[in-house]
């Protein structure tokens, strides 16, 4: 029997496609694959986070409450203002049995901020720029029921789990040292906490608070103060200048205000008016 080396053909280890046109088929394989990932992780989260205990969101809150106990370190003058948000929160928690828990914190921090905002721990954050565009308590009231609303619905934990889990995928995709990832992923500001929520919970939250101010008050006249207030504000360059972070964390301002709106079945109904020292221009 008589072997030969046979001949090669030519070009039999080359592609017949571009090599560009590989790569991009491999770097889509690539971003398909960690979008399905990314996907999965915010449905697991959405599973899990009502199943978690209101002790892990303390927790993780540990790393920036002492941020927060400063900027809530009270004069007089804004204890008695702290003191009153508190209170209020408490009356309109009454209306709702509250999960096993969730023990309500309201902060108050004297800034002129035009912004409130419920985040991990059962605390809600209220500016003093906030209560300087409001004249009712009703209209007060709706803001606090709307940010217990998120609390309740474990809304700042799950929108925490989303942005950690985005950054884990930015992480991989940008090739973040492993002690750089465990930075961004664990070491959480303040300011990181301040997330904004889909229209979705929005609308949920507004519709909890609007059950509380029902509950409290009998009706819900004046549940839109805040949202015309804004609005107004809005019209000018420095209002909206002072809105812009209002803006991020509270989505679909003008569709949610007609929603509400239409629920007000008696719009005359007697207000109840902020106390004047809750105001930083009313003496």
């Amino acid at each position: 029997m008589r072997y030969h080396n046979p001949k090669i053909p030519e070009g039999i280890n080359i592609s017949s496609t571009h090599p560009l046109a590989d790569f991009a088929w491999m770097l889509t394989g690539i971003a398909l694959g960690l979008l399905a990932l990314v996907v999965s992780a915010h449905l697991l989260a959405a599973w899990l986070v009502p199943q978690l205990p209101f002790q892990f969101e303390q927790k993780i809150l540990r790393t920036v409450e002492p941020v927060w106990e400063i900027q809530t370190k009270l004069a007089s003058a804004d204890e008695k203002k702290a003191d009153y948000l508190q209170k209020l929160a408490n009356r309109l928690a009454q209306q709702d049995t509250l999960p096993e828990g969730l023990v309500v914190k309201v902060r108050y921090i004297n800034t002129p901020k035009i912004n409130a905002f419920a985040t991990l721990g059962g605390n809600i954050l209220i500016h003093q720029g906030l209560l300087d565009n409001l004249h009712t308590e009703n209209g007060l009231a709706m803001v606090i029921a709307h940010e217990l609303g998120h609390l309740v619905h474990r809304d700042p934990l799950l929108a925490t789990g989303r942005a950690t889990v985005s950054l884990a995928a930015i992480a991989l995709i940008s090739g973040f040292s492993e002690t750089r990832v465990a930075e961004n992923l664990f070491s959480l500001s303040a300011q990181s906490l301040l997330l904004s929520f889909s229209r979705q919970q929005e609308r949920r939250a507004d519709q909890y608070a609007l059950n509380l101010l029902n509950g409290y008050y009998g009706h819900t006249a004046g549940a839109t103060e805040f949202f015309e207030s804004v609005e107004t504000l809005a019209d000018n360059t420095r209002g909206y200048n002072q809105l812009l972070e209002f803006f991020d964390t509270h989505p679909n301002r003008g569709a949610r205000m007609d929603t509400i709106a239409a629920t007000i079945s008696d719009p005359t109904a007697p207000l109840v008016p902020l106390p004047d020292f809750l105001s930083s221009t009313r003496r």
